[in-house]
């Protein structure tokens, strides 16, 4: 099985982690913040098997983040022969 790790973080590819063997052999690292081209593009889906998706939401809190998440679904939907799964992350903070 092959992987294919989208982001719109650029802490994956800076990790020594995805330098073992096994892992550049079964897992692709997109480039940083390409979730939309990539999980659009019939060569990237033909190619791998899973998909699996980190998404800082604080970068799309700020826009439309129905529309965003509808985007994802489309995806998906139009894609039911594949694997996605998405980690959906959140900065809280608190303001004095």
């Amino acid at each position: 099985m092959r992987y294919f790790i989208t982001s719109n973080t650029n802490l994956l590819n800076s990790n020594k982690v995805w330098k073992d063997n096994f892992l550049c052999k079964t897992t692709k690292l997109d480039d940083y913040n390409k979730i939309f081209i990539s999980l659009n593009s019939k060569q990237i889906l033909s190619k791998y098997e899973n998909f699996i998706g980190i998404i800082y939401l604080n970068d799309y809190l700020k826009s439309n983040t129905e529309k965003f998440l509808s985007i994802i679904k489309k995806i998906i939907y139009s894609n039911q022969n594949k694997n996605f799964f998405f980690l959906f992350y959140l900065h809280l903070f608190h303001l004095k």
